[in-house]
């Protein structure tokens, strides 16, 4: 935490908040940055409880979700206390298939479970219009992203096609495909402290029924959830990578990472290795776009996970901090400052 950055961890207090006060051997600090002598990072583990903190003012920045924009924060009193702020987020969500089970092996099962997953829906009635689907590990909106990938529809029909053709049927009546006297039944697992996940694995749950196959939802902690994910011990997982504004898909894509790195799934491929090793070393940007697309259409051929979405960043600030201007990858905070006439917390200089 102590590093040539602009501030520097002064206080922590587990549980409660995180203190950043001013670096005073800051390289830049000749140009008047940054402007907030400290900044405290309030821990807030209910939704609920921090929006009411910010309406009261005790929160001068908040990341809220889409139905309290949208229920919560449209009248004229928040309105006139907030500025809202609504921007891609480099970050996208996803369902991991651990491609060491037998029944996630066969990418025609892989991709027949994207085809049962009602994303429109979900957009529509869980994020209300603010995310957007994706079908690859790149940023929307970024020269890298391969756009010209068609979007895997919600095709309920062509997706027990697609399981039949693998060899799952329903042999003995009961509702459920089985394979070789194995039954297709899987566990998903994700965090217990985001709701938002959970309903989109409920709305799921039931589509993949219709089809003959059986996901159970398990919520856990999150250092749980890691521990599960770092061993391999798990079916599948809902869970989200943060993206860099240089993509390298090294870390979670090549097969020396699935043993031990975050290619926890096992993806294992040798042409998608051998371009991710050729991007690294690639200086024209040009090319290095090229060599990337290549990457993604095999990753999306193969479906190791069903890509979920790149939701929207919405971020609600009181009105007495200037300088916020929104950049392809999110805000700078030591832009922001608040002009003396509004500023209302006085910090002693040592």
């Amino acid at each position: 935490p102590i590093g040539s950055g602009p501030y520097v961890l002064t206080e922590w207090q587990t549980g409660l908040q995180l203190v950043l006060s001013r670096n005073p051997n800051y390289w830049r600090k000749k140009e008047n940055l940054p402007y907030f002598d400290k900044i405290i990072y309030q821990i807030i583990l209910d939704d609920n409880a921090s929006l009411l903190k910010l309406r009261r003012g005790e929160l001068d920045a908040l990341a809220i979700r889409p139905e309290d924009l949208l229920r919560r924060a449209q009248s004229e009193k928040f309105r006139s206390q907030f500025n809202i702020f609504i921007y891609p987020r480099p970050a996208y969500s996803y369902i991991g298939w651990n491609m060491r089970r037998n029944v996630f092996k066969d990418k025609r099962v892989r991709k027949a479970l994207t085809m049962l997953l009602n994303r429109e829906k979900i957009v529509e009635r869980i994020y209300y219009g603010m995310a957007e689907i994706i079908e690859s590990p790149f940023m929307p909106g970024t020269p890298e992203y391969h756009n010209q990938l068609a979007r895997i529809p919600f095709a309920p029909e062509e997706a027990k096609k697609l399981l039949d053709e693998s060899g799952w049927h329903d042999t003995d009546g009961d509702g459920v495909r089985d394979k070789d006297g194995e039954k297709f039944y899987f566990e998903v697992m994700t965090t217990n402290s985001n709701p938002v996940a959970e309903k989109i694995l409920t709305v799921y749950q039931e589509d993949l029924a219709r089809a003959g196959t059986v996901m159970e939802i398990r919520l856990l902690e999150w250092a749980s959830l890691l521990e599960r994910v770092d061993s391999r011990n798990f079916d599948a997982v809902l869970m989200g990578w943060q993206m860099p504004p240089d993509p390298d898909p090294y870390q979670v894509w090549h097969s020396s990472q699935a043993e031990k790195g975050s290619n926890f799934v096992g993806f294992v491929n040798k042409e998608a290795d051998e371009l991710i090793e050729k991007g690294r070393i690639c200086f024209d940007r040009n090319e290095r776009i090229q060599i990337y697309k290549r990457f993604q259409e095999i990753v999306y051929d193969e479906q190791p996970y069903t890509f979920l979405f790149a939701p929207k960043a919405i971020l609600a600030v009181d009105k007495r901090v200037h300088g916020i201007r929104i950049y392809p990858f999110g805000v700078y905070e030591r832009e922001w400052f608040v002009p003396k006439n509004l500023q209302k917390y006085v910090y002693s200089q040592n």
